[in-house]
C-alpha cells in the first residue's frame, strides 16, 4: 500500500517518505515540485524613466528574478496579473533601491523579503516603473521555479524514497508537496485518456525505421509501398507511385508539418496527403479529410474536433482511386 511520510518540515524544507511508489512516480513528482507547480513572478515591465547606470533589460531581468509569495487558492495561469509600481523620487544621497521600494496591488503577491536588493542609485539618478507578474511554471523560465531543490534518494528499504523540497519561499514547502501531487494526478489522467484513445486516434498511422544512412524500412511500411506501387499501376494514378517512393527516402527526406501550417494552406473540403507526420502546433478552422505516414494523437484530435476526417491511407486509395482531387501537402 502506497503512503506518504512527513519526517522532518520547517517553513523553508521538507522531507517525506514516499513508501510504495513507483520509482517513475516518485522521479515525476520530483521534477513537477522544482518547476511543475505554478507561481508569481514578474514577467513585464514598462520603465518609464530611467538615469542609473543599469540598462532597462538589466532592471527587468532583476525584478523577474525575485520570489514572490504566490497563492494558488486565488488565482489561475489563465487569469492572473498583479501590477507593482516602483517610483524613487529625487534623492541627493546614494541610496539601495531593494524590494522593499515594490508597491503592490494585490495585499498577498508581495516579494518574500524586504531586503532583497535591486539597483544602487547615485544622487541626482531616478528609476521609476511599472511591472507585472503572472503565474508560470519553471519549464517555461527558470524565474518560475518554485523549488529551489527538489532531490529524490533511497532510503535502506527497497520500495521506499526520500523526497527533499526546499522552497523558493513564493510557496510553503507542503503547499509545494499538495500542488505537485495534483499536478501529477492531472497528468496521469490526462495520460490514461490518451492511450485509451489511441486506436480511435492513431490506428492508420505507419511508422518508418531508419538505421544511419540504410534504409530499414519496418515490414509496415514495405507493405504500404506495395499497395500504392499496385494501386498507382491498376487506376493509372501516378500520386500514388509518387507517394511509393517518399516512403522509401530517409527521414530527413519526409516533411513534418504542424496544423497551423495545414491550416493556412487548405480551405473548407480539401483532401490532402501528408508524406511525413503531423504535429498539434496550431489549430484548424475548417474540415478536410488527411491520411499521413504519421500523426500524433493531440494533431489527430484537433482535426476530428474541427469535423474533419483522417483516413488509412488504403482507405483514402478506396475513395479517390485515381487520386483525382487529393493535395499533397510538403
Amino acid at each position: 500500500m502506497s503512503s506518504i511520510q512527513t519526517l522532518n518540515a520547517n517553513e523553508k524544507k521538507i522531507t517525506l517518505k514516499l513508501k510504495g511508489f513507483p520509482l517513475q512516480y516518485a522521479n515525476a513528482l520530483r521534477r513537477i515540485c522544482l518547476n511543475g507547480v505554478p507561481i508569481f513572478a514578474i514577467d513585464t515591465v514598462d520603465v518609464i524613466e530611467n538615469s542609473s547606470v543599469l540598462a532597462d533589460e538589466g532592471i527587468a531581468h532583476r525584478l523577474g528574478m525575485i520570489p514572490l509569495k504566490t497563492d494558488v487558492t486565488r488565482f489561475d495561469e489563465s487569469d492572473s496579473r498583479v501590477m507593482f509600481v516602483l517610483d524613487s523620487g529625487d534623492i541627493d544621497t546614494t541610496k539601495t533601491i531593494t524590494s522593499a521600494d515594490l508597491s503592490s496591488n494585490d495585499e498577498v503577491v508581495k516579494p518574500i523579503s524586504d531586503k532583497i536588493p535591486i539597483i544602487q542609485l547615485a544622487p541626482g539618478q531616478k528609476v521609476k516603473l511599472e511591472a507585472y507578474a503572472r503565474l508560470g511554471k519553471g519549464t517555461e523560465h527558470a524565474k518560475w521555479n518554485s523549488a529551489n531543490v527538489s532531490i529524490l534518494t533511497d532510503s535502506d528499504k527497497k520500495d521506499e524514497h526520500l523526497l527533499t523540497v526546499e522552497t523558493t519561499g513564493a510557496l510553503e514547502p507542503m503547499e509545494i508537496v499538495s500542488a505537485g501531487i495534483e499536478e501529477l494526478n492531472r497528468r496521469l489522467e490526462e495520460f490514461k485518456e490518451d492511450i485509451t484513445n489511441l486506436d480511435k486516434w492513431c490506428s492508420y498511422c505507419y511508422i518508418w525505421v531508419i538505421s544511419g544512412d540504410d534504409l530499414m524500412a519496418n515490414q509496415t511500411v514495405l507493405h504500404m509501398v506495395k499497395d500504392l506501387k499496385q494501386a498507382s499501376k491498376k487506376n493509372d494514378a501516378p500520386i500514388w507511385s509518387k507517394l511509393a517512393s517518399i516512403a522509401l527516402k530517409t527521414s530527413s527526406s519526409k516533411r513534418v508539418v504542424n496544423l497551423t501550417k495545414i491550416n493556412n494552406l487548405t480551405k473548407d473540403g480539401d483532401v490532402i496527403f501528408v508524406p511525413g507526420k503531423i504535429l498539434g502546433t496550431g489549430n484548424l478552422s475548417h474540415k478536410i479529410t488527411l491520411s499521413s505516414f504519421s500523426i500524433s494523437v493531440n494533431a489527430a484530435k484537433k482535426i476530428v474536433q474541427s469535423g474533419g476526417s483522417i483516413l488509412k491511407f488504403n482507405d483514402m486509395i478506396t475513395k479517390f482511386p485515381t487520386g483525382k482531387g487529393v493535395m499533397i501537402l510538403g
